[in-house]
């Protein structure tokens, strides 16, 4: 309910932005004329468009702003089958905090080869920010994994809350 909220009031926020920046806009447009205006309107959005984030991503990631950590190189295992297992951290009504291991099937282990963990759904000024992820095989089938990172609570991008997580349990693969 929390997410949901923090995301009604960061579209709220932005809408109000919005109509203040457009009668600035306007008010410029009287005052200095249309391309002194244009000329500044384009330099903002110049500023704006600019990213922060720097591409992470390892193989088998869905987007370029997840880290993956390799656990096994693919190259130190011996030959076999490749799976992909997928495990819901924590549900809220409008996201999913999520982890995805890559492991490799042999005839007595499951060997995890890499794994990233990441927040789908709506997640209006909520950023989730893994910091570490660790998987080991417990017994032939079973993987115990930790999950820590930080959710990032912001408001028109920018940060006011930090808030630390940590996942940990076990799951099931064939």
């Amino acid at each position: 309910m929390l997410h949901l909220l923090w995301t009604l009031l960061n579209t709220a926020v932005f809408v109000v932005f919005l109509i203040t920046c457009f009668r600035a806009t306007k008010l410029l447009r009287q005052e200095l004329g249309l391309s002194t205006t244009l000329f500044l309107v384009f330099g903002i959005l110049s500023f704006v468009s600019r990213s922060t984030d720097s591409p992470t991503a390892g193989r088998g990631a869905p987007n370029t702003n997840a880290q993956t950590w390799t656990l096994n190189p693919v190259d130190s295992l011996q030959q076999g089958t490749m799976q992909m297992v997928n495990v819901e951290l924590e549900k809220t009504l409008l996201s999913t905090y999520g982890l995805t291991i890559r492991y490799q099937q042999g005839p007595q282990t499951n060997h995890p080869i890499d794994a990233y963990s990441v927040l789908t759904g709506l997640v209006g000024g909520i950023k989730w920010k893994p910091s570490d992820v660790s998987v080991v095989e417990t017994r032939k089938g079973q993987f115990r994994y930790t999950v820590m990172g930080t959710v990032e609570w912001q408001l028109l991008g920018t940060t006011l809350y930090t808030e630390p997580k940590q996942y940990q349990g076990t799951v099931s693969v064939p």
